[in-house]
């Protein structure tokens, strides 16, 4: 105990002890060489991992991935050769992703009964692709079809004969989906 008190600073803070001050990276100390070599045109993390491990950085990978990342919104914007890359659907900083499970029920929910945030939900999934689009009407119709079978199935248990000539069976309608 008299040591801790008697000395200028934390010991267990101090150079060697295998910790290291708030704010500082084991990656630090390797950002020049780092920086050089992506100046050079390496910008592979895999490659550029086996070149600061060789200089004996003994930190993770993931830690010099994410450091990459920014740096690589530095980088030019680089066309793709070939399929233009697919849209990715990321929520805004500080809001969470809607789940597929969530996106599923989405779909089949009468727009009526949306909320005023899920209707903005379905909006932004329509507009990030046609084929979702057209997933969302095909799911809306398949519903609508499913809830006039069981309505026609009430009616029959119900002593209702079901002649009513507007009513369409959904088993006798042919879909043709592409």
């Amino acid at each position: 105990m008299q040591r801790y008190v008697s000395s200028p600073g934390f010991p267990e803070r101090a150079e060697g002890s295998g910790r290291r001050a708030a704010g500082k990276s084991k990656l630090d100390a390797y950002l020049p060489y780092l920086r050089e070599q992506w100046e050079a045109g390496i910008h592979n993390c895999s490659r550029l991992f086996a070149l600061v491990k060789e200089r004996g950085y003994t930190g993770c990978q993931s830690g010099l991935r994410k450091r990459l990342s920014q740096w690589r919104t530095e980088l030019p914007f680089k066309r793709w050769r070939g399929n233009p890359p697919k849209p990715r659907l990321f929520a805004p900083r500080g809001q969470r992703c809607l789940s597929s499970r969530s996106a599923s029920f989405l779909m089949i929910l009468p727009p009526e009964k949306l909320t005023a945030k899920q209707q903005q939900q379905v909006e932004h999934i329509c507009q990030a692709s046609s084929d979702l689009h057209t997933v969302y009407l095909l799911s809306q119709e398949f519903v609508t079809m499913l809830n006039a079978a069981f309505l026609k199935d009430d009616k029959k248990r119900d002593g209702d004969n079901g002649d009513d000539p507007w009513e369409v069976d959904p088993r006798s309608t042919v879909w043709r989906v592409g």
